[in-house]
């Protein structure tokens, strides 16, 4: 054959018959005998033996060897200066990475209206020309703000500012994968203040992620956040107010049980409300400093007390206004009363159960479910603002109608009484307008640290315990309190031949104000003086 001729020019041994085969090769090659073909390979010099260290029976040279995770190391992270960065996984190249930072503010720029500048903290940078850049890009490469080799599709980070802590998670480029931070503490020795942590996923052809979990912050003194220390001991101070003064009304009812009114199980309700509130958040707080977690039963118990109380305490001053317990032993509107205060505390409850939804859910719900429970939460609240003007308003138009009735029939102690009452709810009223005045210039001008934010809610709780121990010591208990209603008080007796009289012919109220029918007016042929259900002459007492 012509592959036979033109075989390469090798020494073949002499041999007295021709071979089919080409002539063997001093040194031994791969055992597989060259074909004859019409144009051969040459075969390798004999001095170039193959490069595999050992032979193998069946190379494959083209077939790659499977790794598990063949992937390159992403960008090294740098060692932060003060930051301490630990790389916590490896990922694989072309993936994301999610960047974690936590780091101190201080208290001059975080609490001014402009707000910290985190350049100047060592997060992101900026420039003279007012470009500023949080993630290392290609237009951040550009304007210089970081180095593509290192920091490409990462937080930027200056290394030479940034004194908080740093943790990198690294995410494959493709497939399902679920990963977690394995060393997440992270120690500062930093003073106390506010602290800012970062999430970031910076490449832009990166994956979309998912980063769920929880994050704990612990102080010397426990995991309670700082600007609630304070206001833990308030709550457990005012529990103790509460419970001595459940306990004094309560013992006071005891003692005069046979003279009760139904006004005063009103207030010892109110008092009772109020203690338990108190003692439900002080629990809740307690559990959560000492434990890092929230009972939720406790927190929404105690709102949902608290929401109550504050229903039945604006139920209580109609009532004490429209003269029960001391003008007249009943109310005929009792029902407009009842309907008042569930409409309260039905929208007030809602407002309240809103807004911790907000507040828990805010980083799991969408832009759009958020924007709408902002707007629920918004009309709840302008809701019950309504209901507290208008409780407001016929509080004091009760008010001033029965101190107007007492003044008319002369009945003195009843309307110093009354004038204690109308004191006590100015005084509250202009102390709630000028904290009310004070909370929104604090909002924009902080006047009070951190850790006394917590005293602008309990002042208002303050007032309120000022409101209710007034109306619980002007309705205590007495001997004399369940005819108080029926006693009406004379002039001084007459001296010197001078006549004593007594005159009933005075203007009345009628029902809707709960003081006196018309038809009971003398001009009527109808004396409330000698009606046996109500009092005769012969129980007043001399001025």
């Amino acid at each position: 054959p012509r592959a036979r001729g033109r075989a390469p020019a090798e020494p073949v041994p002499a041999e007295p018959e021709p071979a089919p085969e080409p002539a063997p090769v001093p040194e031994p090659v791969p055992a597989e005998p060259v074909p004859a073909e019409p144009e051969p390979v040459p075969e390798p010099e004999p001095e170039e033996p193959v490069p595999a260290p050992e032979p193998v029976p069946e190379p494959v040279p083209a077939e790659p060897v499977p790794v598990p995770e063949p992937v390159p190391e992403p960008a090294p992270a740098p060692e932060e200066g003060g930051g301490r960065n630990r790389r916590l996984d490896q990922g694989l190249g072309g993936g994301s990475t999610v960047d974690i930072v936590v780091f101190h503010v201080p208290d001059e720029c975080a609490r001014s209206r402009e707000g910290c500048d985190w350049t100047e903290l060592g997060v992101g940078a900026s420039d003279a020309d007012g470009n500023l850049r949080w993630c290392c890009s290609d237009d951040a490469v550009a304007l210089g703000f970081c180095q593509a080799d290192r920091q490409y599709g990462r937080l930027i980070i200056d290394q030479d500012k940034f004194q908080g802590d740093h943790r990198v998670l690294a995410i494959p480029a493709s497939g399902h994968i679920e990963r977690s931070i394995t060393d997440g503490r992270m120690d500062f020795a930093t003073e106390e203040g506010r602290y800012v942590m970062i999430i970031s996923n910076c490449n832009d052809f990166g994956r979309d992620l998912q980063v769920t979990g929880s994050y704990e912050f612990v102080s010397k003194h426990g995991y309670l956040p700082g600007e609630l220390f304070g206001e833990m001991y308030f709550f457990a101070a005012i529990t103790v107010v509460y419970f001595a003064l459940f306990l004094w009304y309560g013992l006071s009812m005891q003692c005069y049980s046979e003279s009760r009114i139904e006004v005063q199980k009103w207030i010892i309700l109110s008092i009772g409300l109020g203690l338990l509130e108190t003692f439900f958040k002080t629990g809740d707080y307690f559990v959560w400093n000492e434990d890092g977690t929230r009972v939720w039963y406790a927190m929404y118990v105690g709102v949902l007390l608290g929401v109550i109380k504050r229903g039945i305490s604006r139920t209580l001053i109609i009532m004490v206004a429209l003269g029960w317990g001391v003008v007249r032993d009943t109310l005929t509107n009792m029902k407009k009363i009842y309907v008042f205060g569930v409409l309260y505390v039905g929208t007030a409850c809602a407002e309240e159960i809103m807004t911790i939804i907000a507040v828990d859910d805010m980083n799991v719900i969408s832009d759009k479910e958020e924007t709408e429970l902002i707007d629920v939460i918004t009309v709840l609240t302008f809701a019950v603002a309504i209901i507290d003007v208008a409780y407001l308003f016929w509080a004091l138009d009760a008010l001033n109608s029965s101190m107007q009735y007492l003044e008319n029939m002369n009945q003195n102690t009843k309307l110093q009484q009354y004038l204690r009452l109308r004191c006590f709810l100015l005084l509250s009223m202009l102390f709630a307008v000028v904290w009310a005045i004070f909370g929104i210039v604090n909002m924009d001008i902080p006047m009070l640290e951190d850790k006394q934010e917590w005293a602008v809610a309990a002042a208002w709780e303050i007032n309120y315990l000022f409101i209710l121990i007034g109306v619980a010591w002007l309705w205590r208990p007495t001997k004399n309190a369940k005819e108080y209603a029926f006693v009406m008080e004379l002039p001084s007796m007459a001296t010197d031949g001078q006549e004593m009289t007594f005159d009933t012919n005075v203007d009345t109220i009628d029902d809707d104000d709960d003081l006196n029918d018309v038809s009971d007016h003398p001009s009527n042929g109808h004396n409330p003086l000698e009606d046996d259900e109500g009092f005769a002459i012969d129980k007043a007492v001399e001025a």
